[in-house]
């Protein structure tokens, strides 16, 4: 998961990360670099990539900006 976050742009770090493997869900929460692209477009990339990889769950990402310089 770290490498998915760490190749999309605008992405800073992932943190919170819970997977249920019974029931098939997965949430993080991912850091959004200050002055970069919406939270929308980069939640939605990031979502596309991680379905590919696991395709059979069900997928929640919450973006947070990071406002540190």
């Amino acid at each position: 998961m770290n490498n998915i976050v760490d190749e999309t742009e605008g992405a800073s770090q992932l943190h919170g990360f819970y997977i249920d493997f019974v029931d098939k869900t997965m949430s993080f929460e991912v850091v959004l670099e200050f002055g970069a692209r919406s939270r929308e477009s980069l939640r939605d990339e990031l979502k596309r990539k991680v379905l590919a990889a696991f395709p059979a769950y069900d997928i929640a990402i919450a973006v947070e900006y990071d406002f540190t310089e």
